[in-house]
């Protein structure tokens, strides 16, 4: 770990553990505390039991803070452009007074969207900033992805209204454009991302050093198989495909529908002696899955690391079928535990699944071939383990929280030096 006197991060966020992003927030501000660095961790709503995450105070009125939430989405009401989720950031509960309270000499910004950090309010941070993008909503307007028909908006700075994107996208935009001018540095977790950002008007001066999400190599790693299977109830002798609950067809962007029609194309194949099943981990029972005649177990909701490390190491293989994503975490902590990943080639799931290494990365949105990914990694994992072995190689080489931490502190210490050669430029 580099030198880190003096080297105080304050990381923000609007949860602690609540969602993808503030989880990867809460695992780097762990790894950073293990490696010896006095990082403090802040949050608009606070969720765990830990003592060294700060609840930012809000000491509004009752009807305020419930009013809040509603209020931060009120214009997007008045427009009928959708895309996915969406977030003005207007409406905050944390403030740059807030923040300067707290020791730090350097704030790095996670997912503050909810009423967590205005706009306005990060461009009153005094201190040394640098963002992490968790997803597409640091460089955009309030879209959190976006698709190809909308990426003209982030790319050339919402310029004009030409019926992809709408009036409250431009002035979120603006409103990033117009008190951002002291920020200068992001993180993020892909390279697809990091592509991205760099290519959008907003930050294509910015520097952009690509660091994945740290994952806790001790909890999420490979246990066997069989005690895993017993603990959860699955089958022993049975092929399991595990995926995630991707909230039906609510999501396009997460691909519920390509892996529905990827498992019709899988149960088209020749059976083998061990009977195939899926597993879904994420919400409760939901029955048969429409014209899908595999048998379908679900887990519920699993709230605790040990549980999922348990269904990844039950797991032969786990799907993500997202057709646009940054770097999903249940591909990271399956690999974590030895479990190879089927995806397709896109986004940041490049950066993880190494093709027919650990896992199979298949032709953007061709289920066939996805299809096919599957039952290759079963074949290949019935002749021996080396797809276990080299996803957890890729999780011990990429993903360590020492590794991770030690990246975090050189950006760090190049955005406390790059702000103090400005202040005196």
């Amino acid at each position: 770990m580099p030198d880190s006197n003096n080297l105080i991060p304050l990381l923000i966020s609007t949860s602690d553990i609540e969602g993808g992003a503030a989880r990867a927030a809460y695992r780097l501000h762990r790894a950073l505390v293990n490696s010896g660095v006095p990082s403090r961790f802040a949050v608009a709503t606070k969720r765990s039991d830990d003592t060294s995450v700060i609840e930012l105070r809000d000491h509004s009125n009752w009807l305020w803070k419930r009013l809040r939430i509603r209020m931060e989405y009120l214009p997007l009401t008045f427009e009928t452009a959708s895309a996915g989720m969406r977030s003005p950031a207007w409406v905050g509960s944390v403030s740059a007074k807030e923040i300067a309270k707290h020791p730090h000499s350097l704030v790095n910004l996670h997912w503050i969207c909810g009423a967590g950090v205005s706009i306005e309010q990060i461009g009153k941070i005094k201190s040394p900033v640098v963002m992490t993008l968790h997803d597409m909503w640091s460089f955009s307007g309030t879209e959190h992805y976006s698709d190809e028909e909308r990426e003209s908006g982030w790319r050339n700075g919402f310029s004009k209204t030409d019926g992809h994107y709408s009036s409250v996208d431009q002035w979120t935009w603006k409103r990033k454009q117009g008190n951002w001018g002291n920020i200068r540095h992001a993180v993020a977790p892909s390279n697809w991302m990091a592509q991205c950002a760099r290519q959008s008007k907003l930050m294509r001066d910015w520097k952009i050093s690509v660091i994945p999400n740290p994952v806790d190599l001790s909890v999420y790693r490979p246990i066997e198989k069989q005690l895993a299977r017993e603990l959860l109830g699955i089958p022993l002798d049975a092929k399991v495909v595990l995926f995630g609950a991707l909230g039906g067809a609510s999501d396009r962007r997460k691909g519920f529908d390509l892996l529905v029609e990827s498992l019709k194309e899988l149960q088209k194949s020749p059976s083998s002696t061990s009977p195939l099943i899926g597993v879904v981990f994420g919400q409760g029972d939901r029955g048969k899955i429409e014209g899908v005649e595999l048998e379908i177990k679900w887990l519920g909701r699993l709230n605790d690391d040990l549980s999922l490390a348990l269904a990844y190491s039950a797991a032969d293989v786990t799907v993500v079928p997202s057709r646009q994503d940054n770097l999903p975490q249940c591909a990271v902590e399956a690999h974590a535990c030895g479990c190879p990943v089927v995806a397709f080639r896109v986004g940041g799931l490049v950066d993880i699944v190494d093709h027919c290494e650990s896992g199979y990365l298949a032709n953007a949105f061709d289920t066939q071939d996805f299809a096919h990914g599957v039952e290759w990694c079963l074949k290949t994992i019935a002749q021996g383990s080396k797809l276990n072995h080299a996803a957890r190689q890729k999780a011990l080489q990429q993903w360590s929280p020492e590794n991770v931490a030690r990246k975090y502190c050189e950006v760090y210490k190049q955005v406390i030096a790059d702000s103090d050669s400005a202040s005196l430029s």
